[in-house]
């Protein structure tokens, strides 16, 4: 800003106009920013005509007004600035270029730029195939933009490649005096497999027609019709917001301009040559070969094995080879990757299906010959890639250092306190919940009877304790007995003198409430006698009422049955190190009894030492949702993360199981009814234990329906496919030892879901599961 100050500080009236480039010398196709700044002392706008620029593209206009204050009269500066760029070889002149400003006027100085050819084919940055459709643009229509639709071929087969450019001609004299860029709009083909492509900056062409310039603007796609028969091309759209004066702030009306629409002819493949179960791609120069990650394998070990097949066409909807594996091997598919480039005119490239391939003992592993069947539009015929087979030797396996120490097993035990109540008859089970329930909801309508009726609330303590003290002392069916109620007195440490007291004021208050002479409650006199007979009881014996809604609790408790389950078979294996044998035999002791914690554990120590940890992470998934305290489980876990990511990032879990949530809000719902039934100044309390019962019920449940659903464990890397079947489009990709969801199974094919919610099909085979336990 200060050099420009001191320009404006030296120079007289009038108007001075300077131009500069920031490049001499480019290339064809490189860009090139032309600046011209003028400076007038007039409050009038500036005004600039280009001129035709020949060489030139104009890619972009800006321009920009600033007032200079400090001088003694206005002073306005004006910048313009054109992004051109190069495109014929040559050594150009921008300019001379007349600016008015209010009465004065000047033209700037030129610019000369050397443009030189461009090295290689892309130095325009334009793809080959768009360079050989651009030649095929009908000229420009005299007068308004005209737009046209080309296409690389109107007969193809299905699946064939097709590109379709959209093109613009647009007056130059039109597009500088729009105040914002055109909008090119291609058409929407319908039934075709759409492949986005680059856009195409600024204007690839120019021509003079009739003494006005036209400048192209294009648009480029590629298509493969998908279903033989004829798709319509839809107009092409410019739209366009076109000044109706030359005045800058002028009104703007909306103008289009379509392309005539076009018939795109698709050709079923033939049926004459085609192979018996061809479903191959529709492609160009198609080859396939192995590609070994290393010169042999080790027995037990991975070897990453990838086949490559490259050529021109639809990489997405290329299927898998199929491969006749030998007998011996465990093949899981690991993915596949795309590598897309331009051959010639035509999109292609390479690719690669990757399996990890598994020798199970060593030798030689023969992997066989490779047939790739296609179809070439070029050919107009089927043909058949191939590649011969790779024997590859294979070591024995791999030493190791550090041995895995066997995990000590788990004997089954007898069931933990939550599983023995749980596992009680649904009859006690009821009686266990509706009896709190009952009990508190009695003593709520007899209290609100009682409130309704008594003196006051001090008084009517002193008889409903009395009839609580004799309610939990006395035996069921002899409360009307005065000698049996005097005997559970002196039974439980109250005195002669004392028994036989309380027991003369309980008869009295029976006879204030139902005598005929009665008044309904016990008058003031007798609850005053009743308090001080009270404090002559010792305060242990006061306080067993609250202990017998315990007592009936554990009574019911000890009604579960201990199981006692026999040991396995599986133990005498495990212990001779028949790991595989073991774990088929935990295995079985699972499913007979999925409930039981040790039997998932064993299992999942069994497949741990025979080095399959996809299924012995499955079998931990069904132990730690039973036992997930149990310290061997955690240690196990704990070992299987260390070696595997995956694992260390879903080692969450609940401390607790479903079943100790249940009976804790059992045993809450006892709290709080006894808290409501013998303690009535604690009604804070009984609430806050109604509402802690009702939290954990709610935690049971989400437990229960987390082991409810069933889990599996990825074997390994598996892509996740839209529908269930070898050829169908890819949804993503899961990595080995992810933990999913099962949804749904169809021939051989599951529907899964993973944790972070990734949906899609996989085969069976590539899944360890973990079922359901409830």
């Amino acid at each position: 800003m200060l050099p420009l100050l001191a320009v404006l500080l030296i120079q007289g009236p009038g108007l001075d106009v300077t131009t500069s480039v920031d490049r001499a010398r480019v290339g064809v196709g490189e860009e090139v920013l032309y600046t011209l700044r003028a400076v007038g002392h007039s409050t009038a706008a500036f005004r600039v005509d280009l001129p035709a620029l020949d060489g030139f593209a104009l890619i972009e206009r800006r321009e920009r007004t600033d007032v200079v204050t400090g001088t003694r009269e206005a002073t306005r500066a004006f910048t313009l600035e054109l992004r051109l760029r190069a495109e014929q070889v040559g050594n150009w002149q921008i300019g001379p270029i007349r600016v008015e400003h209010g009465e004065a006027s000047a033209f700037s100085p030129t610019e000369s730029v050397m443009v030189t050819s461009a090295a290689g084919s892309g130095g325009t940055g334009l793809d080959a195939d768009l360079m050989a459709l651009i030649p095929r643009v009908p000229p420009p229509r005299t007068g308004p933009p005209s737009v046209f639709t080309v296409v690389s071929s109107d007969q193809v087969y299905a699946g064939d490649q097709v590109n379709v450019l959209t093109a613009a001609w647009l007056p130059r004299g039109l597009r500088l005096r729009l105040r914002q860029p055109p909008t090119l709009t291609p058409p929407a083909l319908p039934g075709v497999w759409s492949t986005p492509r680059s856009a195409v900056p600024g204007a690839v062409a120019s021509r003079v027609v009739d003494g006005e310039a036209y400048d192209l603007f294009v648009g480029f796609q590629t298509v493969y019709p998908l279903n033989p028969g004829a798709v319509p091309i839809p107009p092409a759209r410019l739209s366009w917001m076109q000044p109706s004066g030359r005045q800058y702030f002028s009104e703007e009306q909306r103008q289009i301009a379509d392309s005539p629409p076009l018939t795109l002819v698709v050709r079923p493949l033939p049926d004459g040559g085609r192979l018996p179960g061809f479903d191959g791609p529709v492609a160009r120069d198609v080859t396939i070969e192995y590609q070994l990650g290393q010169g042999s394998a080790r027995s037990g070990s991975v070897l990453p094995v990838s086949i490559e097949v490259s050529g021109a066409g639809n990489l997405p909807l290329w299927p898998t080879p199929r491969v006749t594996w030998p007998a011996g091997v465990r093949v899981y598919e690991e993915g596949t990757e795309e590598n897309p480039r331009l051959t010639g005119i035509r999109l292609g490239g390479t690719k690669r299906f990757r399996f990890a391939v598994v020798p199970d003992s060593a030798g030689s592993l023969s992997l066989p010959p490779l047939e790739y069947a296609y179809f070439d539009p070029n050919q107009g015929g089927y043909r058949v890639a191939r590649a011969p087979g790779i024997a590859v030797p294979v070591l024995d396996a791999a030493p190791v250092a550090d041995r895995r120490a066997p995990p000590p097993l788990e004997e089954p035990g007898p069931p933990t306190l939550a599983d023995r109540i749980m596992n009680l008859p649904g009859a006690v089970l009821g009686l266990l919940i509706a009896v709190p329930i009952l009990a508190a909801a009695g003593a709520g309508t007899l209290r609100r009877r009682a409130t309704r009726r008594a003196p006051p609330r001090e008084e009517a303590d002193s008889s409903a304790r009395l009839d609580a003290l004799l309610g939990a002392l006395a035996p069921a069916g002899t409360r009307a007995s005065a000698g049996a109620l005097a005997a559970a007195l002196r039974s439980a440490g109250v005195d002669r003198e004392g028994a036989e007291r309380l027991v003369q004021l309980h008869f009295a208050v029976e006879a204030e409430r139902f005598g005929p002479r009665g008044a309904g409650s016990a008058p003031p006199e007798l609850q005053h006698a009743i308090e001080a007979a009270l404090r002559r009881v010792p305060a242990r014996i006061r306080r067993v009422s609250g202990r017998v809604m315990l007592g009936v609790l554990g009574g019911l408790l000890m009604l579960a049955p201990a199981e006692r389950l026999e040991g396995q078979s599986g133990i005498e294996l495990y212990t001779r190190g028949e790991y595989g044998a073991a774990a088929e035999a935990f295995r079985a002791e699972a499913a007979s009894f999925p409930k039981v914690s040790s039997h998932w554990y064993d299992l999942a120590a069994a497949e741990f030492m025979a080095r399959r940890d996809a299924q012995a992470v499955a079998a931990l998934v069904a132990a730690r949702a039973l036992a997930p305290r149990d310290h061997r489980v955690v240690a196990l876990w704990g070992s299987l993360a260390r070696e595997h990511e995956l694992i260390r990032r879903g080692g969450r879990s609940w401390p607790i199981d479903a079943n100790e949530c249940y009976v804790a809000a059992l045993l809450l719902l006892w709290i709080g009814a006894a808290l409501l039934v013998l303690v009535s100044r604690r009604r804070a309390l009984a609430v806050a234990a109604l509402l802690l019962a009702a939290g954990s019920v709610a935690a049971g449940l989400a437990l229960r329906a987390q082991r409810t659903a069933p889990r599996a464990v990825l074997t390994g890397g598996a892509s996740l496919r839209l529908s269930p079947h070898g050829l169908a489009p890819e949804r993503g990709a899961l990595p080995a030892f992810s933990i999913v969801i099962l949804e749904r199974h169809l021939d051989g094919w599951w529907l899964v879901r993973s944790g972070d919610g990734a949906e899609g099909w996989v085969p069976a085979d590539v899944l360890a599961r973990s079922p359901a336990l409830d």
